[in-house]
């Protein structure tokens, strides 16, 4: 019986009850509520089921991959084989490698559910995680992944519809035209006295087409109006931004080979190494006033991040949403508790500096990789980590005064930099009709402003204002190891390490970005004067 239930092929949980009941009865007896021989007598009927499935491994596909959580335990129990496992193991070619398919959580009004899992696995990692931070961060996000499949499933596959069939109405209509077609060549090709008949009968053919063709047309703007109404009522911001946007449609038809070329040739920075030195043009900043907070992350602040995060927002690379987060406050809790080890560390851990993104078309009819854009997705787990220094950081340069808000609004709390600027330009454009003046108005727009903007900046940005050393110390953990990749297709591009610019789904990417920016125009406005 102790060898059938080591090598049982069991579902995900059954195999973790497996693992508790031989390392701690005692555990898995308050777990379970029922005694170890109950368990092993329920165990022990289902032997003739497991010969069964047994006799069928032979048809099994040998290149399937074994269970990762299995795995695992087995080289958390034995870091020995561990290391021998990751040292042996060869490199899988990412680009031929489909994203992980997303689990159907149930719904957040399920609170049975939720809180079912959220008690198993706090009682599974607490047995489980063991190790340094890394690797209990690997073995959470896996547990997470492996229970939620084996209980709620997979999401299934969008089937693309049918496109619906004709009602009568337009098949009459088609129909009345092919016969007017014939009509007038039959006319031509008549004598006089048949014409006279012809032609009446195609009066009343197109008179029929008149009134169906009116009929049609009033339908379908009833029909369109009505679908208006209701897409304006589910998100009129959405509905509104659709009508003043510009119409984007189309397919990424570049190959592959030159996607991941056009990748790195974007995001890579010969000069990345160079360090920038002081400039003239850029006065030092004062000592600030108000200290930046660097003490570990609390269990509010935590809860708060997660708490503004939409609910539908779409995971990172490891499939897991800020929904699970939100519907299980034991496991934010264990997620908080490892967010202060490596807040204490300093650094990042590589699985928090992966992002997956896509290509979305910038303009009408697009093909080539130039006319779409990126849109990018970090893991929602590291994502609490650039989060608090994000809001730290931003009270600090406000309440020190370090950011010009009469010239730079984007993203600073408290500004509506839309309407101040336009408004601006309005009094302006206002006041140069009335005195019959003159008016310049110069835009520019930074192409690829994002992604163009130097680390080096970034950290020169970081000292010039005296940021503690400590979350200097985390924000270049953080932007020295950031990886990218994106889905083509059906198909997944190579890593790309990011040497130069932002991921703009980080939090803190767009204060960094201010900030380097800031530098650029304190330069500019001291020379204008």
């Amino acid at each position: 019986m102790a060898a059938f239930r080591e090598t049982a092929p069991f579902g995900i949980y059954d195999q973790l009850m497996v693992e508790l009941r031989r390392e701690d009865p005692g555990t898995f007896k308050k777990f379970l509520r029922m005694p170890t021989e109950m368990y092993d007598t329920m165990l022990g009927s289902t032997e003739e089921l497991f010969v069964q499935e047994t006799s069928q491994d032979v048809f099994r596909n040998p290149e399937e991959e074994d269970d990762p959580l299995l795995e695992l335990l087995q080289t958390q129990s034995s870091p020995e084989a561990s290391e021998a496992t990751d040292r042996d193991r060869p490199q899988q070619d990412t680009a031929t490698r489909t994203r992980k398919p997303r689990i159907k959580w149930p719904k957040a009004s399920d609170k049975t559910s939720w809180t079912q899992m959220d008690e198993d696995l706090e009682n599974i990692l607490e047995e489980s995680m063991q190790g340094p931070v890394d690797r209990k961060l690997n073995t959470l996000t896996i547990l997470i992944y492996s229970v939620g499949k084996e209980r709620f499933g997979l999401e299934e596959e969008k089937v693309r519809k049918e496109p619906q069939r004709p009602n009568r109405r337009p098949v009459r209509i088609q129909n009345l035209r092919r016969e007017l077609k014939q009509l007038r060549r039959r006319y031509c090709a008549s004598s006089p006295t048949e014409r006279i008949g012809l032609a009446q009968l195609r009066d009343t053919v197109r008179t029929q087409l008149t009134s169906l063709r009116k009929a049609e047309n009033s339908r379908r703007k009833t029909q369109e109006r009505a679908k208006k109404g209701a897409a304006f009522t589910a998100n009129p911001y959405k509905f509104a931004r659709s009508l003043l946007d510009k119409e984007r449609s189309g397919k990424l038809e570049t190959p592959l080979g030159e996607i991941e070329n056009f990748l790195h040739v974007t995001h890579s920075d010969p000069n990345r190494e160079d360090v920038l030195g002081d400039c003239d043009r850029i006065e030092p900043a004062e000592k600030p006033e108000k200290q930046l907070n660097a003490t570990e992350p609390t269990l509010g602040e935590v809860k708060e991040a997660v708490k503004k995060a939409r609910a539908a927002s779409a995971p990172g690379p490891n499939a897991i949403p800020y929904k699970v987060y939100k519907m299980c406050p034991l496991l934010l809790k264990r997620l908080w508790r490892l967010l202060k080890e490596v807040w204490r560390k300093g650094d990042v851990p590589e699985a928090w500096k992966e992002a997956e993104g896509i290509f979305t078309p910038k303009e009408r009819n697009s093909k080539t990789v130039n006319q779409f854009r990126t849109i990018l997705v970090a893991q929602r787990r590291g994502k609490n980590i650039p989060c608090h220094p994000c809001r730290r950081l931003t009270s600090f340069l406000t309440g020190n005064a370090y950011i010009n808000t009469s010239v730079q609004k984007g993203e600073v709390p408290g500004f509506s930099g839309c309407i101040e600027h336009t408004s601006a330009i309005k009094q302006l454009i206002s006041e140069a009709k009335k005195g019959r003046k003159d008016l310049t108005v110069v835009w520019l727009d930074l192409a690829n402003a994002y992604g163009s903007i130097p680390h080096q900046l970034i950290y020169k940005a970081l000292r010039h204002y005296h940021v503690n050393g400590h979350i200097q110390k985390i924000i270049t953990s953080y932007l020295d190891g950031i990886r990218l990749r994106f889905t083509v297709g059906d198909q997944l591009t190579r890593w790309q390490k990011l040497e130069m610019g932002i991921v703009t789904d980080c939090t803190v990417s767009v204060v960094l970005f201010i900030m380097g920016i800031n530098l650029m125009i304190n330069a500019a406005q001291r020379e204008t004067r």
